[in-house]
């Protein structure tokens, strides 16, 4: 580094910075998931978590329609992490990871069947849009 020039933490990470800025919207919506999932739990039924909404999935899943599939990994860490810190399900680790890797899979072919049956881009601007996505 120049001694002329300020000293940057992001500099020394020396990742470009756009790595740096989706490395930060996964983090903020790992935590916005986790938000809404502590929000949104209500009970047990049975030794199983079980909400009748899911709002963190739906911020998810918009994400992964409107940006990117890659937003399907983030949904992945967001379940494990709400398993470890919210649920506190009593299943071993192999299951949760198991399990978070269906779900996460299996929303996000969902979002890649949707995006190839809508080739203009969602944006969620258009009152079309939403209706794509609601049936």
């Amino acid at each position: 580094m120049d001694a002329e020039r300020p000293w940057k933490f992001a500099e020394l990470l020396g990742w470009p910075r756009a790595i740096r800025v989706r490395l930060f919207l996964a983090a903020l919506l790992i935590l916005v998931y986790l938000l809404l999932e502590w929000f949104s739990f209500l009970q047990d039924f049975r030794g199983l978590p079980v909400s009748p909404w899911n709002p963190g999935l739906g911020v998810l899943f918009a994400f992964m329609l409107a940006r990117r599939l890659a937003y399907g990994f983030v949904l992945f860490a967001a379940i494990v992490a709400s398993e470890l810190f919210l649920l506190e399900m009593r299943a071993p680790w192999p299951t949760v990871v198991v399990i978070a890797g269906v779900a996460s899979a299996i929303y996000t072919m969902a979002a890649a069947a949707i995006r190839s049956m809508v080739r203009d881009g969602l944006e969620f601007d258009r009152v079309k849009d939403v209706a794509t996505l609601a049936v």
